[in-house]
């Protein structure tokens, strides 16, 4: 993607985070396929994984931060 996002780190309370293919849908970001935020991955997913519209509706949600690659 050429959104220039590092990476998207998960900071809310839950011990994982997901969102599915079909919640991407219903908020019309195609194609992202299932994301997952948990101990695992550190609660960090790069943004090479993830889609424009993804990294745009994530910037709106308090419970992510996104890195940028000049951070």
């Amino acid at each position: 993607m050429a959104h220039g996002v590092k990476a998207v780190k998960y900071i809310g309370i839950a011990d994982i985070r997901r969102i599915t293919d079909d919640d991407w849908d219903k908020i019309k970001v195609r194609l992202q396929g299932t994301v997952q935020w948990d101990k695992t991955n550190g609660f960090t997913v790069l943004g090479e994984r993830l889609r424009d519209g993804a990294i745009a509706y994530l910037r709106s949600d308090p419970d992510f931060v996104v890195v940028h690659e000049d951070e």
